[in-house]
């Protein structure tokens, strides 16, 4: 947009006298603002019948990778209603996952922080309800500076451990609840444990073991043992020299460590699923990793491709009755088809599959 308005402003510039000495002057910036506009309204012509094939190519390779798909519609639906900036019309379509308060339908999660940002963290729309309180879907996708910003604080989320069990964006270093000594913090703690998808090292395992007065709880050893993504990220090839520096900095018991090392001693290309992987190396060894953890990866760069591999691979390796449970999504995957999707492909897609 400012690319566009410098571009309007430096035509215009060329066009117009910067000196108006008499009437004529006058007459002739007129005419060149006049003849400017023509320009412009006759450009957007053009755009507007181009826009038209490009619309149906990317129509086009949205259905031919994930909507032919079995339950793709519902892996686009989900990328869609989490991360595309929507409009009023659009939260009514996809912020369709309810809240239930006292067992009484009461109305809808918002899970798009687009959303938040632009309507606040709650508000109605045609007699509908919407909050961000509870919210899992908007809880692994908030930063610091929106909960800050939105005041995402006040809906209850520091009370809740929830957002250090799925948040993969936070930087829980040195994070007050983590290193509190107050027993109510223990919680955060265990929670932090079960964490898979943030980036850890030994200075977060050392901030979760300060966080104790005494011996570190046993929820969170176990916790943190059978982390998948704390054990991929130490090290696929050195299970058991990360457990055994783990036992070195918690001090617990050792029988722990050694019935662990025997639970990792097959799960190696598993533990692979939890990392930055390459294209390549996951079209190699498709048969290897577990694809219900990669479609939650946020360090996958996906493609049309990886996308339409994933959706084969949960329809015939997942039982019928959970695959949409394993097809969310994340916003890297969004990221893939973000330049996709407008307002009018939107459209078309909302007639042909959701309605």
């Amino acid at each position: 947009m400012e690319k566009s308005t410098l571009i309007f402003s430096n035509n215009l510039d060329c066009c117009l006298k910067q000196t108006i000495q008499n009437t004529n002057d006058l007459l002739y910036n007129l005419q060149s603002i006049k003849q400017l506009q023509c320009n412009i309204e006759n450009i957007q012509k053009i755009k507007n019948k181009l826009q038209i094939p490009i619309n149906m190519t990317a129509l086009s390779y949205l259905r031919q990778y994930i909507l032919k798909e079995e339950n793709g519609d519902y892996l686009l639906h989900n990328l869609i209603r989490k991360y595309y900036p929507l409009n009023d019309s659009q939260i009514l379509e996809f912020e369709d996952k309810y809240y239930y308060l006292n067992g009484i339908h009461s109305g809808y999660y918002i899970t798009n922080m687009n959303v938040v940002r632009r309507k606040g963290i709650s508000f109605q729309m045609q007699n509908k309800t919407y909050i961000a309180k509870g919210s899992i879907d908007l809880l692994k996708e908030i930063t610091f500076t929106d909960i800050n910003q939105y005041n995402i604080w006040e809906i209850s989320i520091p009370s809740s451990e929830e957002l250090y069990e799925y948040n993969p964006n936070i930087d829980f270093h040195k994070d007050d609840r983590i290193l509190s000594r107050k027993a109510l913090c223990t919680k955060y703690r265990n929670a932090l444990s079960i964490n898979e998808m943030i980036s850890w090292d030994w200075d977060l395992v050392k901030d979760i073991k300060n966080g104790y007065c005494g011996s570190w709880d046993e929820k969170g050893i176990i916790n943190l043992c059978h982390n998948y993504g704390f054990i991929a990220q130490m090290g696929v090839g050195r299970v058991n020299q990360t457990l055994d520096q783990l036992q070195e900095i918690g001090k617990f018991d050792e029988a722990i460590i050694e019935k662990t090392k025997i639970f990792y001693s097959d799960k190696e290309y598993l533990l692979y699923s939890y990392l930055p992987l390459s294209k390549e190396f996951i079209t190699l060894h498709q048969d290897e990793l577990d694809w219900t953890v990669l479609q939650r990866n946020p360090r996958i760069n996906w493609d049309f491709e990886l996308i339409n591999m994933l959706l084969k691979k949960i329809n015939s390796t997942i039982c019928e009755s959970d695959r949409t449970k394993h097809l969310e999504g994340t916003y890297s995957m969004y990221t893939a088809i973000k330049d996709f999707l407008n307002d009018e492909i939107l459209n078309d897609i909302i007639k042909l599959y959701y309605r």
